[in-house]
């Protein structure tokens, strides 16, 4: 099972995200750094069953023809710009990725959260700014590892038959980086680790990090972002949710007042006497 993590500045939705994800219990206010220790849960991807096109009737493996399979989520602490020095949570939120295979960035889309994760008027923070630091924070982290022990690094190279990729991947293998990755990230920067200097270095942390850890950019709160913000971060490869109605949705057909599959377009009302208006 693969596992993802949800990441992203404190106050921007992860929680309920997560919550809505998995249905799993997490905590969920309005106030920056509410998770502290991560979250773990399980969610499901849905996929549509096989048995429609054999013409299976009655699969056990399926609800109405959908499929639902597991991977792993991670819910980590709120992330600040500076976390790689250690500013905020950042080095307990960076040790919680370790054991992702990819990140799932939620950004707040309607701009009520600044960039410490308070709350602001909505529209009043641009949730662009936001785009593209946490694969940032990620690179300097990443740089920090090789480089504190850089002069390790350079004497394992030196054994026969081990490279200094072999080294660096060694080094970085609590990540879950490999060798692979390593290698990857030399052909596509043309580094050579041996001679390189300092910004070189960083650049490469900064491509092995999207290839050992891809990265998709969720825009959370979509309901509720102005009409502007959201034609901005339409310019992005970003996706857009709304996790808390997500969360209504699976809690009422929990409850049995609803007819819902996570993903539908659409619900039906099986009780509507038991409904009240808002």
């Amino acid at each position: 099972m693969i596992n993802l993590a949800i990441a992203g500045k404190p106050n921007c939705g992860k929680s309920t995200f997560f919550a809505a994800a998995t249905m799993a219990p997490a905590e969920i206010a309005n106030y920056p750094f509410t998770t502290i220790d991560a979250n773990n849960g399980v969610a499901y991807v849905r996929v549509e069953c096989a048995c429609k096109s054999l013409g299976i009737e009655n699969c056990p493996a399926c609800q109405d023809g959908v499929r639902f399979i597991p991977i792993g989520l991670i819910d980590v602490a709120g992330l600040v710009e500076g976390a790689h020095t250690g500013r905020g949570l950042g080095n307990k939120f960076l040790d919680n990725l370790r054991e992702a295979d990819a990140i799932i960035h939620i950004l707040d889309a309607s701009g009520s959260t600044d960039a410490e994760g308070n709350p602001v008027e909505k529209g009043s923070h641009n949730p662009k700014q936001d785009i593209g630091f946490i694969e940032s924070e990620m690179k300097m982290w990443v740089y920090g590892l090789i480089e504190k022990n850089w002069n390790k690094i350079q004497r394992s190279s030196q054994q026969k038959n081990y490279s200094i990729e072999d080294a660096v991947a060694d080094q970085l293998a609590g990540l879950q980086i490999t060798v692979n990755h390593v290698e990857e990230a030399v052909r596509i920067t043309g580094i050579n680790l041996k001679t390189c200097n300092e910004e070189e270095l960083i650049n490469f942390c900064g491509v092995l990090v999207q290839h050992a850890k891809p990265f998709i950019v969720i825009g959370n709160k979509a309901d509720f972002a102005p009409a502007e913000l959201l034609e901005e971060l339409k310019k992005e490869d970003i996706k857009f949710t709304c996790a808390a109605g997500e969360l209504a949705l699976k809690k009422a057909a929990e409850s049995g007042l609803i007819n819902y599959i996570a993903g539908d377009g659409d619900f039906t009302i099986n009780a509507p006497e038991k409904l009240t208006a808002p």
